[in-house]
């Protein structure tokens, strides 16, 4: 017992020492700043979702291609409304209605919407909308996860096209 007490005795000293509390503070400061920021990197690295442009230099070239296509799309005045339902969980029910610059339906011979994941890789989808009439095409989409979704429309006719982005939100 007096091993134990001396030691004890020893640790009550050097702690009594005002020249031991200073740097004692200061290096557990430090410990911590470390470990809290060695914790968020870890995190950081482990919920990456591996969201990545492989072409982007690519994709900056073509850049005013992009631009001109758009305003070759605006100048065909055509309008496309869409409407989604969700009947289910994780379904929804597409309905789009294209119309002219003449405010008529517009009977195209493909409309293709993509389901996009934005926050996520794997996916995507692209489905091809079956024509109900009057200008309207439509599918019903089961989709893997909730959450938001953006729809990339693309319809087509006499090879003019306009392309349309909107997004979602999937309920469960």
């Amino acid at each position: 017992m007096s091993a134990q007490h001396g030691l004890i005795q020893r640790a009550i000293r050097w702690y009594k020492q005002p020249n031991v509390w200073i740097p004692s503070c200061f290096f557990g400061m430090f410990l911590v700043i470390f470990v809290a920021n060695g914790t968020m990197i870890g995190v950081g690295m482990g919920s990456w979702r591996g969201l990545v442009t492989d072409d982007a230099y690519d994709k900056g070239l073509v850049y005013q291609q992009a631009i001109e296509a758009e305003q070759r799309e605006d100048a065909l005045g055509w309008s496309v409304d869409l409407s989604v339902e969700h009947p289910q969980p994780k379904r929804v029910d597409v309905r789009i209605s294209l119309t002219d610059d003449q405010g008529q339906p517009l009977q195209a011979d493909r409309v293709q919407v993509g389901f996009v994941r934005p926050t996520q890789e794997g996916y995507d989808s692209v489905h091809t909308l079956d024509a109900l009439g009057g200008g309207t095409f439509g599918k019903t989409v089961d989709l893997p996860l909730k959450g938001l979704w953006e729809l990339r429309i693309e319809a087509e006719k006499n090879g003019k096209a306009v392309r349309v982005s909107r997004r979602i939100t999937v309920t469960e």
